[in-house]
Protein backbone atom coordinates (compact mmCIF):
# COMPACT_ATOMS: atom_id res chain seq x y z
CA UNK A 1 0.00 0.00 0.00
CA UNK A 2 1.15 3.54 -0.80
CA UNK A 3 2.16 5.91 1.93
CA UNK A 4 -0.72 8.25 2.96
CA UNK A 5 -0.31 12.00 2.46
CA UNK A 6 0.71 14.14 5.45
CA UNK A 7 0.20 17.83 6.23
CA UNK A 8 3.01 20.21 7.09
CA UNK A 9 2.21 23.48 8.87
CA UNK A 10 3.57 26.76 7.52
CA UNK A 11 4.11 30.20 8.99
CA UNK A 12 0.67 31.21 7.68
CA UNK A 13 -2.38 30.09 9.73
CA UNK A 14 -4.77 27.94 7.69
CA UNK A 15 -2.15 27.32 5.00
CA UNK A 16 -0.57 23.88 4.97
CA UNK A 17 1.56 21.85 2.60
CA UNK A 18 0.20 18.46 1.75
CA UNK A 19 3.04 16.03 1.09
CA UNK A 20 2.26 13.20 -1.30
CA UNK A 21 4.50 10.37 -2.45
CA UNK A 22 5.78 12.20 -5.53
CA UNK A 23 4.68 15.80 -5.07
CA UNK A 24 3.33 18.37 -2.66
CA UNK A 25 0.49 20.92 -2.83
CA UNK A 26 -0.48 24.01 -0.90
CA UNK A 27 -3.83 23.58 0.88
CA UNK A 28 -6.20 26.10 2.42
CA UNK A 29 -8.24 25.25 5.50
CA UNK A 30 -11.41 27.15 6.37
CA UNK A 31 -14.96 26.59 7.57
CA UNK A 32 -17.97 27.38 5.40
CA UNK A 33 -21.58 26.73 6.35
CA UNK A 34 -20.34 24.65 9.30
CA UNK A 35 -18.29 22.37 7.05
CA UNK A 36 -14.49 22.12 7.32
CA UNK A 37 -12.89 22.61 3.92
CA UNK A 38 -9.36 21.71 2.86
CA UNK A 39 -8.87 22.90 -0.66
CA UNK A 40 -5.69 22.28 -2.70
CA UNK A 41 -4.09 25.00 -4.85
CA UNK A 42 -2.32 22.93 -7.52
CA UNK A 43 -1.06 25.97 -9.41
CA UNK A 44 1.16 27.20 -6.56
CA UNK A 45 4.66 26.01 -5.58
CA UNK A 46 4.90 24.78 -1.95
CA UNK A 47 8.60 25.60 -1.90
CA UNK A 48 8.05 29.25 -2.85
CA UNK A 49 7.67 31.75 -0.01
CA UNK A 50 5.90 34.09 -2.44
CA UNK A 51 3.33 31.44 -3.34
CA UNK A 52 2.75 30.60 0.33
CA UNK A 53 2.15 34.28 1.04
CA UNK A 54 -0.22 34.51 -1.95
CA UNK A 55 -2.14 31.52 -0.59
CA UNK A 56 -2.46 33.28 2.77
CA UNK A 57 -3.85 36.40 1.09
CA UNK A 58 -6.32 34.25 -0.85
CA UNK A 59 -7.45 32.59 2.37
CA UNK A 60 -7.99 35.99 3.94
CA UNK A 61 -10.12 37.07 0.97
CA UNK A 62 -12.20 33.89 1.21
CA UNK A 63 -12.83 34.39 4.93
CA UNK A 64 -13.84 38.00 4.31
CA UNK A 65 -16.31 36.95 1.57
CA UNK A 66 -17.77 34.35 3.94
CA UNK A 67 -18.15 36.94 6.71
CA UNK A 68 -20.16 39.31 4.50
CA UNK A 69 -22.24 36.52 2.95
CA UNK A 70 -20.80 36.95 -0.56
CA UNK A 71 -18.74 33.77 -0.85
CA UNK A 72 -19.40 31.51 -3.84
CA UNK A 73 -17.47 28.27 -3.56
CA UNK A 74 -17.35 27.65 -7.32
CA UNK A 75 -15.77 31.10 -7.93
CA UNK A 76 -12.65 29.94 -6.12
CA UNK A 77 -12.78 26.18 -6.57
CA UNK A 78 -14.62 25.40 -9.85
CA UNK A 79 -13.54 21.75 -9.65
CA UNK A 80 -13.69 21.47 -5.88
CA UNK A 81 -14.88 18.34 -4.14
CA UNK A 82 -17.58 20.22 -2.22
CA UNK A 83 -19.54 21.49 -5.25
CA UNK A 84 -22.43 19.12 -4.59
CA UNK A 85 -22.79 20.45 -1.03
CA UNK A 86 -22.34 24.15 -1.73
CA UNK A 87 -23.96 24.35 -5.15
CA UNK A 88 -22.71 25.11 -8.63
CA UNK A 89 -23.61 28.78 -8.51
CA UNK A 90 -21.04 31.40 -9.30
CA UNK A 91 -21.18 35.16 -8.77
CA UNK A 92 -20.05 35.44 -12.40
CA UNK A 93 -22.84 33.22 -13.67
CA UNK A 94 -25.02 34.83 -16.32
CA UNK A 95 -28.57 34.04 -17.32
CA UNK A 96 -27.13 32.44 -20.45
CA UNK A 97 -25.09 30.08 -18.25
CA UNK A 98 -28.21 29.16 -16.28
CA UNK A 99 -30.21 28.51 -19.43
CA UNK A 100 -27.48 26.23 -20.73
CA UNK A 101 -27.36 24.36 -17.41
CA UNK A 102 -31.14 23.96 -17.56
CA UNK A 103 -30.85 22.49 -21.08
CA UNK A 104 -28.11 20.10 -19.96
CA UNK A 105 -30.23 18.88 -17.05
CA UNK A 106 -33.30 18.48 -19.28
CA UNK A 107 -31.24 16.37 -21.67
CA UNK A 108 -29.95 14.16 -18.84
CA UNK A 109 -33.53 13.75 -17.60
CA UNK A 110 -34.46 12.30 -20.98
CA UNK A 111 -36.78 15.07 -22.15
CA UNK A 112 -38.14 14.52 -25.65
CA UNK A 113 -36.47 16.13 -28.64
CA UNK A 114 -39.53 18.34 -29.15
CA UNK A 115 -39.32 19.61 -25.57
CA UNK A 116 -35.59 20.27 -25.88
CA UNK A 117 -36.16 22.16 -29.12
CA UNK A 118 -38.87 24.29 -27.46
CA UNK A 119 -36.49 25.07 -24.59
CA UNK A 120 -33.75 26.09 -27.04
CA UNK A 121 -36.10 28.36 -28.98
CA UNK A 122 -37.22 30.07 -25.76
CA UNK A 123 -33.59 30.42 -24.61
CA UNK A 124 -32.75 32.19 -27.88
CA UNK A 125 -35.75 34.47 -27.39
CA UNK A 126 -34.23 35.49 -24.04
CA UNK A 127 -31.01 36.57 -25.80
CA UNK A 128 -31.28 40.27 -24.72
CA UNK A 129 -30.95 39.14 -21.09
CA UNK A 130 -28.46 36.31 -21.48
CA UNK A 131 -25.34 38.42 -20.87
CA UNK A 132 -26.63 39.72 -17.52
CA UNK A 133 -25.09 38.25 -14.36
CA UNK A 134 -27.70 36.56 -12.20
CA UNK A 135 -26.69 38.74 -9.26
CA UNK A 136 -27.47 41.80 -11.40
CA UNK A 137 -30.71 40.48 -12.91
CA UNK A 138 -33.37 42.84 -11.61
CA UNK A 139 -37.13 42.09 -11.58
CA UNK A 140 -37.72 45.43 -13.33
CA UNK A 141 -35.48 44.37 -16.24
CA UNK A 142 -37.36 41.09 -16.62
CA UNK A 143 -40.70 42.90 -16.52
CA UNK A 144 -39.55 45.39 -19.16
CA UNK A 145 -38.38 42.55 -21.38
CA UNK A 146 -41.74 40.76 -21.26
CA UNK A 147 -43.59 44.02 -21.86
CA UNK A 148 -41.51 44.37 -25.04
CA UNK A 149 -42.66 40.91 -26.12
CA UNK A 150 -46.26 41.93 -25.50
CA UNK A 151 -45.75 45.05 -27.62
CA UNK A 152 -44.55 42.79 -30.45
CA UNK A 153 -47.94 41.02 -30.25
CA UNK A 154 -46.38 37.59 -29.86
CA UNK A 155 -48.79 34.74 -29.25
CA UNK A 156 -49.79 34.23 -25.63
CA UNK A 157 -48.59 30.62 -25.81
CA UNK A 158 -45.15 31.86 -26.92
CA UNK A 159 -44.96 34.25 -23.97
CA UNK A 160 -46.15 31.60 -21.54
CA UNK A 161 -43.56 29.05 -22.71
CA UNK A 162 -40.76 31.63 -22.57
CA UNK A 163 -41.76 32.59 -19.03
CA UNK A 164 -41.88 28.92 -18.01
CA UNK A 165 -38.36 28.25 -19.34
CA UNK A 166 -36.99 31.35 -17.59
CA UNK A 167 -38.60 30.25 -14.34
CA UNK A 168 -37.10 26.75 -14.59
CA UNK A 169 -33.62 28.18 -15.24
CA UNK A 170 -33.82 30.63 -12.35
CA UNK A 171 -35.23 28.01 -9.96
CA UNK A 172 -32.21 25.86 -10.82
CA UNK A 173 -29.93 28.84 -10.14
CA UNK A 174 -31.44 29.05 -6.64
CA UNK A 175 -30.80 25.33 -6.17
CA UNK A 176 -27.22 25.87 -7.34
CA UNK A 177 -26.94 28.75 -4.85
CA UNK A 178 -25.92 31.19 -7.57
CA UNK A 179 -28.72 33.40 -6.21
CA UNK A 180 -30.75 33.19 -3.03
CA UNK A 181 -34.10 34.31 -4.45
CA UNK A 182 -35.68 33.84 -7.86
CA UNK A 183 -36.10 37.39 -9.25
CA UNK A 184 -39.42 36.27 -10.76
CA UNK A 185 -40.84 35.95 -7.24
CA UNK A 186 -43.36 38.71 -6.71
CA UNK A 187 -43.63 39.54 -10.41
CA UNK A 188 -47.13 38.95 -11.75
CA UNK A 189 -45.97 38.02 -15.24
CA UNK A 190 -48.44 35.15 -15.50
CA UNK A 191 -51.22 37.71 -15.12
CA UNK A 192 -49.56 39.85 -17.79
CA UNK A 193 -49.57 36.89 -20.17
CA UNK A 194 -53.22 36.05 -19.41
CA UNK A 195 -54.32 39.64 -19.95
CA UNK A 196 -52.39 39.71 -23.22
CA UNK A 197 -54.12 36.53 -24.34
CA UNK A 198 -57.50 38.03 -23.48
CA UNK A 199 -56.74 41.19 -25.48
CA UNK A 200 -55.63 39.15 -28.47
CA UNK A 201 -58.77 37.06 -28.31
CA UNK A 202 -61.00 40.14 -28.22
CA UNK A 203 -59.14 41.93 -31.00
CA UNK A 204 -58.97 39.11 -33.55
CA UNK A 205 -61.84 36.88 -32.46
CA UNK A 206 -61.70 33.37 -31.10
CA UNK A 207 -59.48 31.05 -33.11
CA UNK A 208 -59.15 33.47 -36.02
CA UNK A 209 -56.30 31.36 -37.35
CA UNK A 210 -58.81 28.68 -38.37
CA UNK A 211 -59.26 29.15 -42.11
CA UNK A 212 -60.70 25.94 -43.59
CA UNK A 213 -60.34 25.15 -47.27
CA UNK A 214 -63.50 25.31 -49.37
CA UNK A 215 -64.68 22.29 -51.36
CA UNK A 216 -63.34 23.88 -54.54
CA UNK A 217 -59.96 24.50 -52.90
CA UNK A 218 -59.81 20.92 -51.62
CA UNK A 219 -60.50 19.58 -55.10
CA UNK A 220 -57.88 21.89 -56.66
CA UNK A 221 -55.24 20.89 -54.10
CA UNK A 222 -55.76 17.16 -54.60
CA UNK A 223 -55.84 17.58 -58.38
CA UNK A 224 -52.46 19.34 -58.33
CA UNK A 225 -50.70 16.71 -56.21
CA UNK A 226 -48.53 15.28 -58.99
CA UNK A 227 -46.98 12.63 -56.74
CA UNK A 228 -49.56 9.92 -55.86
CA UNK A 229 -48.09 9.20 -52.42
CA UNK A 230 -48.33 12.84 -51.40
CA UNK A 231 -51.86 13.02 -52.83
CA UNK A 232 -52.94 10.08 -50.68
CA UNK A 233 -51.45 11.70 -47.57
CA UNK A 234 -53.33 14.93 -48.32
CA UNK A 235 -56.61 13.10 -48.86
CA UNK A 236 -56.25 11.40 -45.48
CA UNK A 237 -55.47 14.76 -43.91
CA UNK A 238 -58.65 16.27 -45.34
CA UNK A 239 -60.92 13.30 -44.57
CA UNK A 240 -59.66 12.06 -41.17
CA UNK A 241 -58.44 15.20 -39.39
CA UNK A 242 -55.25 13.41 -38.35
CA UNK A 243 -52.31 15.61 -37.39
CA UNK A 244 -49.26 15.56 -39.66
CA UNK A 245 -47.14 13.85 -37.00
CA UNK A 246 -49.82 11.14 -36.77
CA UNK A 247 -50.08 10.71 -40.55
CA UNK A 248 -46.33 10.23 -41.08
CA UNK A 249 -46.23 7.71 -38.20
CA UNK A 250 -49.23 5.68 -39.42
CA UNK A 251 -48.38 1.98 -39.87
CA UNK A 252 -50.10 -0.58 -42.07
CA UNK A 253 -50.73 -2.74 -39.02
CA UNK A 254 -52.91 0.12 -37.72
CA UNK A 255 -55.00 0.24 -40.91
CA UNK A 256 -58.11 -1.94 -41.17
CA UNK A 257 -59.68 -1.46 -44.59
CA UNK A 258 -62.18 -4.27 -44.01
CA UNK A 259 -63.71 -2.42 -41.05
CA UNK A 260 -62.95 0.94 -42.63
CA UNK A 261 -60.95 2.37 -39.72
CA UNK A 262 -57.42 3.43 -38.78
CA UNK A 263 -56.06 3.19 -35.25
CA UNK A 264 -53.99 6.18 -34.14
CA UNK A 265 -51.42 4.78 -31.74
CA UNK A 266 -48.29 6.86 -32.30
CA UNK A 267 -46.88 10.13 -33.65
CA UNK A 268 -43.51 11.06 -35.08
CA UNK A 269 -41.93 14.30 -33.92
CA UNK A 270 -38.34 15.54 -34.30
CA UNK A 271 -36.99 12.11 -35.16
CA UNK A 272 -38.75 10.33 -32.32
CA UNK A 273 -41.79 8.07 -32.48
CA UNK A 274 -43.92 8.42 -29.38
CA UNK A 275 -47.42 7.74 -28.14
CA UNK A 276 -49.97 10.60 -28.19
CA UNK A 277 -49.81 13.03 -25.27
CA UNK A 278 -53.26 12.19 -23.91
CA UNK A 279 -55.29 8.97 -23.69
CA UNK A 280 -57.87 10.54 -26.02
CA UNK A 281 -55.14 10.86 -28.65
CA UNK A 282 -55.04 7.07 -28.92
CA UNK A 283 -58.18 6.56 -30.95
CA UNK A 284 -59.95 4.81 -33.78
CA UNK A 285 -61.01 6.92 -36.76
CA UNK A 286 -63.81 5.96 -39.09
CA UNK A 287 -62.75 6.26 -42.72
CA UNK A 288 -65.00 7.81 -45.37
CA UNK A 289 -64.92 6.35 -48.88
CA UNK A 290 -62.36 8.88 -50.16
CA UNK A 291 -59.86 7.87 -47.47
CA UNK A 292 -60.43 4.14 -48.03
CA UNK A 293 -59.85 4.58 -51.77
CA UNK A 294 -56.64 6.57 -51.13
CA UNK A 295 -55.29 3.89 -48.79
CA UNK A 296 -56.12 1.13 -51.25
CA UNK A 297 -54.15 2.98 -53.92
CA UNK A 298 -51.31 3.64 -51.48
CA UNK A 299 -50.81 -0.08 -50.82
CA UNK A 300 -48.83 -0.56 -54.05
CA UNK A 301 -46.20 1.95 -52.91
CA UNK A 302 -45.36 0.96 -49.34
CA UNK A 303 -47.35 -2.07 -48.16
CA UNK A 304 -44.67 -4.62 -49.06
CA UNK A 305 -41.52 -2.59 -48.44
CA UNK A 306 -42.18 -0.68 -45.25
CA UNK A 307 -44.35 -0.77 -42.15
CA UNK A 308 -45.08 2.95 -42.54
CA UNK A 309 -48.01 3.87 -44.78
CA UNK A 310 -46.49 7.12 -46.07
CA UNK A 311 -42.94 7.69 -47.27
CA UNK A 312 -41.37 10.71 -48.91
CA UNK A 313 -41.81 9.91 -52.63
CA UNK A 314 -38.55 11.68 -53.51
CA UNK A 315 -36.35 9.73 -51.07
CA UNK A 316 -38.47 6.65 -50.36
CA UNK A 317 -37.64 7.22 -46.70
CA UNK A 318 -39.79 8.29 -43.74
CA UNK A 319 -40.96 11.88 -43.90
CA UNK A 320 -38.88 14.48 -42.08
CA UNK A 321 -40.76 14.77 -38.80
CA UNK A 322 -39.92 18.48 -38.59
CA UNK A 323 -42.40 18.92 -41.47
CA UNK A 324 -39.96 20.96 -43.55
CA UNK A 325 -40.04 18.58 -46.52
CA UNK A 326 -43.83 18.20 -46.30
CA UNK A 327 -44.26 21.96 -46.28
CA UNK A 328 -42.08 22.29 -49.38
CA UNK A 329 -44.33 19.84 -51.24
CA UNK A 330 -47.40 21.54 -49.80
CA UNK A 331 -46.30 25.05 -50.81
CA UNK A 332 -45.64 23.99 -54.41
CA UNK A 333 -49.02 22.25 -54.69
CA UNK A 334 -50.99 25.24 -53.35
CA UNK A 335 -49.12 27.60 -55.65
CA UNK A 336 -49.86 25.44 -58.70
CA UNK A 337 -53.50 25.08 -57.61
CA UNK A 338 -53.81 28.87 -57.24
CA UNK A 339 -55.01 28.43 -53.66
CA UNK A 340 -54.03 31.08 -51.05
CA UNK A 341 -51.42 29.59 -48.74
CA UNK A 342 -52.45 28.16 -45.39
CA UNK A 343 -50.27 25.82 -43.39
CA UNK A 344 -50.98 22.05 -43.57
CA UNK A 345 -52.66 21.96 -40.15
CA UNK A 346 -55.62 23.66 -41.83
CA UNK A 347 -56.48 20.25 -43.32
CA UNK A 348 -57.43 19.18 -39.79
CA UNK A 349 -59.49 22.35 -39.30
CA UNK A 350 -61.15 21.71 -42.68
CA UNK A 351 -62.13 18.20 -41.61
CA UNK A 352 -63.59 19.42 -38.33
CA UNK A 353 -65.50 22.26 -40.02
CA UNK A 354 -66.93 19.94 -42.68
CA UNK A 355 -68.08 17.50 -40.00
CA UNK A 356 -69.76 20.31 -38.06
CA UNK A 357 -71.59 21.68 -41.12
CA UNK A 358 -72.59 18.13 -42.07
CA UNK A 359 -74.45 17.95 -38.76
CA UNK A 360 -72.29 15.20 -37.23
CA UNK A 361 -72.66 14.50 -33.52
CA UNK A 362 -70.28 16.73 -31.57
CA UNK A 363 -69.03 13.92 -29.33
CA UNK A 364 -68.26 11.83 -32.40
CA UNK A 365 -66.28 14.71 -33.93
CA UNK A 366 -64.34 15.24 -30.69
CA UNK A 367 -63.39 11.56 -30.55
CA UNK A 368 -62.33 11.55 -34.19
CA UNK A 369 -60.04 14.52 -33.50
CA UNK A 370 -58.63 13.05 -30.30
CA UNK A 371 -59.99 15.80 -28.05
CA UNK A 372 -60.25 15.04 -24.35
CA UNK A 373 -63.76 16.38 -24.09
CA UNK A 374 -66.45 18.48 -25.77
CA UNK A 375 -65.04 21.60 -24.14
CA UNK A 376 -61.96 21.36 -26.36
CA UNK A 377 -64.17 21.10 -29.46
CA UNK A 378 -66.34 24.07 -28.47
CA UNK A 379 -63.30 26.17 -27.52
CA UNK A 380 -61.58 25.51 -30.85
CA UNK A 381 -64.53 25.45 -33.23
CA UNK A 382 -67.11 27.59 -31.42
CA UNK A 383 -67.44 30.01 -34.35
CA UNK A 384 -68.14 27.20 -36.83
CA UNK A 385 -70.69 25.63 -34.51
CA UNK A 386 -72.47 28.97 -34.09
CA UNK A 387 -72.58 29.47 -37.87
CA UNK A 388 -74.05 25.99 -38.34
CA UNK A 389 -76.76 26.66 -35.74
CA UNK A 390 -77.67 29.89 -37.52
CA UNK A 391 -78.20 28.02 -40.79
CA UNK A 392 -80.37 25.49 -38.97
CA UNK A 393 -82.57 28.25 -37.55
CA UNK A 394 -83.46 29.67 -40.96
CA UNK A 395 -86.18 27.11 -41.87
CA UNK A 396 -87.54 27.39 -38.33
CA UNK A 397 -87.83 31.15 -38.65
CA UNK A 398 -89.33 30.81 -42.13
CA UNK A 399 -92.00 28.47 -40.74
CA UNK A 400 -92.78 30.75 -37.80
CA UNK A 401 -93.22 33.67 -40.21
CA UNK A 402 -96.18 31.82 -41.80
CA UNK A 403 -98.10 31.94 -38.54
CA UNK A 404 -100.27 35.02 -38.51
CA UNK A 405 -101.58 36.10 -35.17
Amino acid sequence: MGRSASSIKTDFPGVTVRAHKRSSTINLSFTYQGISCREPLPGLNPESATDLKAASHLLGEIKHQISIGQFHYVDYFPNGAQREKFGYGSSYQTLGDSLQRMLNIAQKEGKSNSSLTSYQVCARRLAPLQHVRLTHLEPASIQAFFLSLVERNLAAKTLSMTLSVLRIALDQAVIDKAITVNPLSGLKLSTLVKNHAHRLKKSVGAKADIKPFSKREMQAIVAHCTRPQFKHLVILGFFTGMRLEELIALRWQDVDLVEGVVHVRQARCLGQTKVPKTPAGVRTIALPNQAIEALNEQRQYTKLQNDLVFLNPRTNRPWDSRHGSIRRHWTIVLKNANVPYRYPYQMRHTFASNMIFAGADHLFIARQLGHNDLHSLYKTYGRQIDEYHQTQNRPVNAFLDTINI
